[in-house]
């Protein structure tokens, strides 16, 4: 059975700062690969925001997950 809180998860996908800037989610999750995702968007993004998801119910009570956010524009994106 999958837990409920993941589908709610799959629509956090954008979100706007104080400042009025778009930031868009580029990965959810925890531990080793957390880091390692977290080192390689870093890399090619430059500006990365880090939010800690921290669960008191449900499924998933008691764990701590994050989400990565770029700002959006940070990338350049071809087409090809």
């Amino acid at each position: 059975m999958r837990c409920h809180f993941f589908e709610e998860e799959e629509k956090i996908y954008e979100m706007t700062d104080r400042e009025g800037r778009k930031w868009k989610k580029v990965y959810f999750g925890d531990g080793e690969h957390f880091k390692n995702w977290l080192d390689q968007i870093k890399q090619i993004a430059g500006e990365v925001k880090v939010e800690e998801v921290f669960f008191d119910e449900g499924c998933l009570k008691g764990k701590r997950m994050y989400r990565i956010w770029i700002r959006q524009g940070s990338i350049k994106e071809e087409v090809v």
